[in-house]
């Protein structure tokens, strides 16, 4: 028998390689997003390129807190293995001078 997390990866391994297998789940490029509280527990969000709306997403507010969650963790990897701060898309604003509303619809 095999440890728990190697169980847990390789069914997270098997997701993955399911998902990117299938023709019928479409594929979704972003660079910016909003997102709101909705009435009964959800959560949305809209997904955005070129500063248009491309997609909504609604989740519960747990699934949004575990997403937010893992996505952390897997920048934290990144950051880790390149040694360096991944600027957020609001520091990459300031850093260029584009203020705090420079219209791509990011949510921090």
């Amino acid at each position: 028998m095999t440890p728990a997390g190697q169980d847990m990866s390789d069914e997270l391994q098997r997701r993955i390689d399911t998902a990117f297998s299938s023709e019928q789940i479409p594929e979704v490029y972003f660079h910016a997003f909003v997102s709101s509280l909705m009435p009964m527990g959800d959560t949305l969000i809209i997904l955005e390129r070129y500063g248009k709306p491309i997609a909504k997403l609604f989740c519960s507010y747990s699934v949004a807190k575990t997403l937010a969650l893992k996505l952390g963790e897997l920048v934290k990897q990144a950051e880790l293995k390149l040694g360096a701060d991944i600027p957020t898309t609001d520091q990459l604003r300031e850093l260029m001078g584009g203020g705090k509303d420079s219209g791509d619809g990011s949510d921090s």
